[in-house]
């Protein structure tokens, strides 16, 4: 975020950042604080899904995250609402499974679905194949 205020330093440009990781929040406001850009840059801890009000947001960026979300579908859908039609982009970087997963999966991969779901708290939801994600 503060890499991203800097590249643009123009004091119309405001960043908003969510994570629900308590220190990840305070570790970046204290940066913030520390590069005197808390006019312009703000950091909250909460479900980024459940922002309170209908705020309305230029562009977003979604790096690691998405499929950490109960369903990355409620996760679109919110962004759809609150980004402005015809003019509002996402930069998304997502993860989804190999072609290899198919409509037949052997068991020895859907218990190592399980297992990653559960070490790395991905809902058993956001694992889908390239063709699940685009339909």
């Amino acid at each position: 975020l503060l890499r991203l205020a800097r590249s643009f330093p123009s004091q119309q440009l405001f960043i908003v950042g969510v994570t629900l990781e308590e220190a990840q929040a305070a570790r970046c406001n204290e940066l913030v604080m520390a590069a005197d850009l808390q006019q312009r840059v703000t950091v909250h801890c909460g479900d980024a899904v459940k922002i309170a009000g209908d705020p309305t947001y230029d562009h977003m960026v979604c790096i690691d995250a998405a499929y950490h979300f109960q369903s990355r579908w409620t996760f679109l859908q919110r962004v759809h609402k609150v980004l402005p039609s015809g003019r509002g982009r996402i930069a998304l970087a997502d993860i989804c499974l190999g072609h290899a997963c198919g409509e037949v999966t052997p068991w020895w991969v859907n218990l190592a679905i399980r297992v990653l779901s559960v070490a790395f708290q991905i809902p058993l939801v956001n694992f889908v194949t390239p063709k699940q994600y685009e339909e």
